[in-house]
C-alpha cells in the first residue's frame, strides 16, 4: 500500500465541507489507486477523486 502523506485524523477535524482523495499518477498508479479506495471505504467522510482524462489517455 501506498504511503499516506497527510494526517488524515487531523484533517478531518478542520471545518471542510468536502474531502477527496486522489491517487498520485506515477508508475504505482495502480497501487495508489487501491491505496485510496481502501481509504475511502475506511473513512466514510472521504470520497474518492479520479482525473478520468489520465485514465482514458487524453492527456
Amino acid at each position: 500500500m501506498a504511503a499516506a502523506f497527510f494526517d488524515l485524523p487531523e484533517l478531518e477535524a478542520a471545518n471542510f465541507t468536502h474531502r477527496y482523495l486522489q491517487p498520485m499518477d506515477n508508475v504505482l498508479r495502480a497501487d495508489n489507486t487501491e491505496a485510496c479506495i481502501t481509504l475511502c471505504l475506511q473513512r466514510p467522510a472521504w470520497r474518492l477523486s479520479l482525473q478520468t482524462h489520465k485514465i482514458t489517455g487524453i492527456r
